[in-house]
Order: structure tokens, then C-alpha cells, then sequence
């Protein structure tokens, strides 16, 4: 009735899995956990409950197998691994089979799989052949009330919800839900593993190792670090295309002012050797003959306005 988040549901069944995790430890594997078998109290702590079918391994094969046998099947069939309904080793994949399956609801308020109105014989070939859909999809697939009604007990959103099972969360309970054992997390304490890495943005195993996976989790680890980094690339490239800009424009002003001086000493050269007797024997140039050639030859400069204005 608690309205819980993802991660405070999270933390929980933290809770459970460290209580199966001791029993396997003592050489006990559960065989029936579900959720009528798990005690959460007013101080928010786990029991796990009903040892009545737990199955004690065989000390002898504890270091290896870490199997048993069960002849009779004392199962409950919605909360049964494939391999309890074939009469085949129990391990502890069993149980982490199982808590799949109470992940499974947790994050996405319905079992894996669509049991209602089928028969003992369809749930077992659910079960035994149907790989069930990431939980993100299938709490997409509800209807829009069961939807609702399930973000609310989340106090979340819908987007929020998905957004949060896509990923990690996905690939956790699916691993944990494959038919072979052999193919599921090997004890309780992987499967911990795996939310403890989820947590703290490291690459989970049970997702498909790639650069671009790894570089997602590198960068969401190291934000704010990568942040101020950014933030200082920034400011060196902004420094550096100012600096770069303030240069080529003291550059440009140089050149431009000896351009200038050139042309003013161009200018007074040729206007006084072209008064100059030595060069012009025959031509004797007045005061304002002089004025007028230079106005023609300023007027020449049109296309080099400062130029023109210095002279």
C-alpha cells in the first residue's frame, strides 16, 4: 500500500537477495520465494519467510554443482523456474531465476507473463518456451488505466518509468529470466552485483560489452568532472580565437599604416621628382601646377580610402 519508487523498491529487494544469499551460503536453496513469502516491516527491513520446501544442497557438491534433486514438484507454478517444471538439478539459478521474476513485478507492477484465464498446461509451456519481454515493453503494452495505476504506486510518470527500465534494469531481470541456468546469474551475488554497478553508473555484465556502452558510462560517472573540463575547452577556445583575432587585427593595422607611409613617401617622391629640373629640363612647374598633379594623384587612390584621407 506504501508508495514506493523505483529505487526505494530497488533497496528492498537488495534486501531480499542478501537474505538468499546467506541461505545459499548455509547450503540452502529456497525453492518457493514469492511474494506471499516476503515480510517487509514499519521499519522498511526484509524477512524472507516458508522455508517449508527449501531443499538442503549436498555438502559433497557445494564446491562444485551447488545442485540438488527434487522428485515430487513443490513448486507454485507462477513463481516456478523452467527447470523445477522439467524435474532437472535445482541450483541457486533457481532462486535467481525466481527473483527475476519478483524484480520483473516490482518495476513494472505485472508478472513476466500473461497468465490469466490459462490452463496448468499453458502456464508450464509459458514457463518452459516463452522468453518474456524486456519489463520497459511490457508495462508499455498495459492499458492506459493499468498504467496509471502502476506509476502512481511509483510516484512517477510514464516516460519517467520507461526511461528508467530501459537499459540496465532491462538487461538485469532478463538475464535473470533465461530458461538455461547456465545462461543466468550463477549465484545471488552476481545478480547484486549488477545493481550495485547499475548504481554506480559501472557496466553491468549483464549487458553486451561495447565502446559505445562503455563511453555512455564513463561519461554519466564522471559528469562533473567532464563538465568543468568542457567548460575550461571552452574558455581556452574562446581565449585562444580572441587572442588569435586581437593579433591578426594589430597585424592588419600594421600593414595597413606601412602601406600608407609607403604610399605618402611614393607620393612625395614622384610629385618632387617630377618638379625636379635635373628630370624635367624643359618643364618648369609652378606652385600650383605641383597642387594639381597631387590632387590628381590622390584622386587616383579611390580604392585605398585611408590612404587617400592620410595623404
Amino acid at each position: 500500500e506504501t508508495k514506493l519508487s523505483i529505487e526505494e523498491r530497488l533497496s528492498l529487494f537488495e534486501q531480499v537477495c542478501l537474505a538468499v544469499k546467506h541461505a545459499h551460503q548455509n547450503t540452502i536453496i529456497h525453492r518457493d520465494l514469492k511474494p506471499s513469502n516476503i515480510m517487509v516491516d514499519t521499519k522498511g527491513e526484509v524477512k524472507v519467510l516458508d522455508f517449508g520446501i527449501a531443499k538442503l544442497m549436498d555438502p559433497d557438491e557445494v564446491g562444485s554443482a551447488f545442485q540438488t534433486r527434487t522428485g515430487a514438484r513443490m513448486l507454485t507454478l507462477g513463481y516456478a523456474a523452467p527447470e523445477q517444471l522439467e524435474s532437472q538439478p535445482i541450483t541457486t539459478a533457481t532462486d535467481s531465476y525466481v527473483l527475476g521474476i519478483l524484480l520483473f513485478e516490482l518495476l513494472a507492477g505485472v508478472h513476466p507473463f500473461d497468465l490469466d484465464d490459462k490452463s496448468f498446461m499453458e502456464i508450464e509451456k509459458l514457463i518452459r518456451e516463452e522468453q518474456p519481454t524486456p519489463p520497459s515493453e511490457t508495462f508499455t503494452g498495459l492499458s492506459p488505466e493499468e498504467q496509471q495505476q502502476i506509476e502512481e504506486k511509483r510516484n512517477t510518470s510514464t516516460n519517467a518509468l520507461v526511461n528508467t527500465l530501459k537499459g540496465d534494469l532491462d538487461a538485469i531481470v532478463l538475464k535473470a529470466l533465461r530458461k538455461e541456468p547456465d545462461h543466468r546469474y550463477s549465484s545471488v551475488e552476481q545478480l547484486l552485483e549488477d545493481l550495485n554497478r547499475r548504481k554506480t553508473d559501472l557496466p553491468i555484465i549483464a549487458r553486451e560489452d561495447s565502446f559505445r556502452y562503455n563511453a555512455s558510462k564513463f561519461i554519466k560517472r564522471h559528469k562533473t568532472r567532464l563538465s568543468v573540463a568542457a567548460i575550461f575547452l571552452l574558455f581556452i577556445i574562446g581565449f585562444t580565437a580572441f587572442y588569435t583575432s586581437q593579433i591578426t587585427q594589430e597585424r592588419n593595422k600594421a600593414q595597413l599604416e606601412a602601406q600608407k607611409a609607403q604610399e605618402v613617401s611614393d607620393f612625395l617622391t614622384d610629385m618632387f621628382r617630377a618638379s625636379n629640373p635635373n628630370y624635367n629640363p624643359q618643364d618648369t612647374v609652378t606652385a600650383s601646377t605641383f597642387l594639381k598633379r597631387g590632387e590628381e594623384r590622390i584622386d587616383q587612390l579611390e580604392n585605398q580610402p585611408e590612404v587617400q584621407a592620410q595623404l
